[in-house]
């Protein structure tokens, strides 16, 4: 009966309020902003959306003021729809059927729900503040009064029965706010008699006993509901089954039960008028403002034209929300949607048996449920998973649909998936760490770099030709002297190696023309090489082999810097990557938290440790600065320092932090391959 009322926010939950985009704060105050749908901005021109002020600092307050508002605008874009169709139904018409065609229109599911909502709210929000309203002064001596009264006849009746009288230590206590016995008495009567008869109406139809609360509810929400029409009986047969929920509730509290004012939490979704009838269109229907799921993904494709891997792995997580939910159009895709989404894949096995490929995830899932008493259930994906990639496409499709008006929120807005892991302080720990100074020592000591005279390869080191081998050793030494991401080195041009004021550098930049793509802006970047690379022949350079500043526009028939690396996917480095872990555990470096990507963390700590500014060490790796001063005094290319001041902070960091002797030493009698791809 009481589904709807809901339990107050607690403290905790106050964080959930950034889940509404219609509540945003300024100054101090909270204000309500709705945009204005698509087929109403004629209607409310020059108007695009609709603010006003709650009138309160506190988010609490703000987040019940504001689900109330939003009820409240949502109705009056329902009445905006209902008599902008009006108006079109009266052009060239009589008045006799432009009225039958306005009192045709009748009030649709979700109107009626969200308008019982907002009823019963009212009702029981008023019961509530009856109940702290002050008593006038002559109520409070009538009180005072029947309580000397109530007294005086306990006291004549205990003598007439020979008992002693005993009065009370204390006066009566009357309270100055609140219900007297009168008005209590009356509450309980009036919700004694509405509960049993309003079955009997609302049986027959008759809603006569509920037309003084409609009126004064039409009155006090400015409804535009003309009396006597279908859609005034209709709502009113609706009120007559909330009210009964009403004195419910209050005969309850009356009971000592107290019930909790509801919050006003219904969905929101636009109600829209086929022009061709008189009936009105289901809010689930799709049309030209409410396309389908996949037809937003269309669209996100077109538009935002995403790597190709990007758009491989986000389709195959739109194909399986689709295939969990259906393909519903993007008004009616709702929280419990995504969270349905994000519980099924926590059941999703990491790889699905054989026997079980090619059927529904959902059959999948059940048909392993049902083996768990004969085999253990398999290793699910873990919530990192679902939280980077599957739930961060589904956010990425429905925040195109929010910036393309088609939905006014993200309703995958802040569900994640819980990682126990995470929340396990004993073990708590970051999921990569740097290599340390001895890991670097194994790395550089590793068959890999050094291999005795005439010794056979064996093991994975035999499957390299000597070309892989010579790219392999080079990527591992720019990753230690650069701290660059992977996929970065990994796609780099012979033309990448210039020089600028004397110093060769590596230029990390997108080509639209080769389908090179770095992770955001500031990734790219001018990298000084460190002397150590060049002076042992490293990489192609050093003097006539860096392209100059002044000579980038001409050439580019370099090649690439590494010619042995090659995939079958976009992600050039991902053959290596897989090849560099099987090569970690063979000679004892691997753990989780160790991947080719930790040369990076390996970086940031050695110029943490050496005292090395922290902005100077971003501009080298390409993180982001958190300061808007950050982006000031850029050059032409986007680059915030000089190359002598980069070169400089790069040598200084790798000296005093000790990387750099650690390399020298254990590399002293190692001489490089002779370079190749060189100009």
């Amino acid at each position: 009966m009481f589904q709807v009322l809901h339990k107050a926010v607690t403290h905790r939950d106050m964080n959930a309020l950034s889940l509404s985009s219609n509540i945003v704060r300024r100054g101090a105050v909270y204000y309500i902003r709705v945009r204005v749908p698509s087929d109403l901005l004629d209607y409310y021109a020059p108007k695009k959306e609709i603010t006003y002020s709650l009138k309160t600092k506190d988010p609490r307050e703000a987040k019940r003021k504001g689900n109330l508002e939003r009820v409240k605008i949502d109705q009056q874009f329902a009445e905006a729809r209902r008599n902008g169709q009006a108006t079109t139904a009266a052009q060239g018409q009589t008045t006799t059927a432009a009225t039958s065609a306005e009192s045709s229109l009748l009030l649709s599911p979700l109107e009626i729900e969200r308008l019982s909502l907002l009823y019963l709210h009212h009702a029981l929000a008023d019961d509530e503040a009856s109940r702290v309203v002050p008593k006038s002064p002559e109520t409070i001596e009538r009180e005072r009064q029947q309580a000397q009264e109530r007294e005086d006849l306990i006291r004549e009746l205990s003598e007439k029965q020979g008992i002693t009288y005993t009065p009370p230590s204390t006066s009566p206590v009357i309270r100055p706010v609140g219900l007297t016995a009168e008005e209590t008495d009356a509450k309980r009567a009036y919700a004694e008699r509405f509960i049993h008869d309003a079955p009997f109406f609302i049986a027959k139809g008759e809603t006569y006993p509920a037309h003084h609360l409609l009126d004064a509810f039409i009155e006090r929400e400015h409804l535009r509901i003309a009396k006597e029409s279908p859609a005034y009986y209709q709502l009113a047969l609706a009120i007559m089954r909330t009210e009964s929920k009403a004195q419910e509730a209050i005969l309850k509290r009356l009971s000592g039960e107290w019930i909790e004012t509801p919050l006003v939490t219904v969905p929101i979704l636009p109600i829209t008028l086929n022009s061709a009838d008189d009936n009105r269109m289901p809010p689930d229907s799709p049309h030209n403002d409410n396309p389908l799921f996949s037809a937003v993904w269309e669209r996100y494709l077109a538009e935002r034209k995403p790597a190709p891997k990007t758009a491989q792995d986000f389709g195959a997580s739109v194909r399986r929300f689709m295939e969990i939910n259906g393909d519903l159009p993007v008004q009616s895709i709702m929280a419990r949607h995504v969270r349905m989404f994000k519980d099924t894949l926590l059941k999703c096995p990491s790889r699905v048996p054989k026997e079980l490929q090619g059927l529904p995830i959902l059959k999948v899932i059940k048909r392993l449920e049902s083996r768990k008493a004969e085999e253990p259930y398999p290793k699910t994906l873990s919530p990192k998973t679902i939280n980077d990639k599957a739930l961060t496409a589904i956010k990425a499709v429905l925040s195109h649909a929010v910036d393309n008006g088609f939905i006014e929120t993200n309703p995958a807005h802040q569900i994640r998936a819980v990682d126990s892991a995470q929340h396990d302080t004993d073990n708590a720990g970051p999921s990569r760490i740097p290599y340390d100074m001895g890991d670097i020592r194994m790395i550089l000591c590793s068959p890999l770099f050094h291999r005795a005279e005439g010794a056979p390869s064996s093991g994975i080191m035999k499957r390299l030709t000597p070309e892989e081998r010579r790219d392999y050793q080079h990527l591992v030494l720019l990753g230690i002297f650069t701290g660059a991401r992977l996929e970065e080195i990994g796609q780099l041009d012979v033309d990448d190696i210039r020089e600028e004021d004397g110093i060769t550098y590596i230029f990390i930049h997108a080509d639209t023309a080769t389908g090179r793509r770095i992770k955001n802006k500031t990734s790219r970047r001018k990298v000084p090489v460190h002397p150590f690379l060049l002076n042992t022949g490293f990489l192609p350079g050093g003097g006539s082999g860096a392209r100059h500043e002044d000579d980038r526009q001409g050439g580019g028939g370099g090649g690439k810097l590494f010619p042995t690396l090659t995939s079958k996917t976009d992600t050039l480095t991902a053959p290596f990557s897989k090849w560099w872990r099987r090569y970690t555990i063979s000679i004892g470096v691997y753990t989780p938290q160790k991947t080719f990507h930790s040369f990076r963390h390996t970086f940031k700590r050695t110029m943490r440790d050496a005292g090395i500014d922290g902005k100077l060490t971003d501009a080298l790796q390409g993180h982001a600065g958190t300061s808007i001063a950050d982006s000031y005094g850029r050059d032409a290319e986007g680059m915030g320092y000089s190359m002598s001041v980069l070169f400089r902070a790069l040598c200084e960091g790798l000296e005093k932090g000790g990387l750099e002797k650690v390399v020298r030493e254990n590399l002293a009698s190692f001489t490089s391959s002779s370079s190749h791809g060189k100009k």
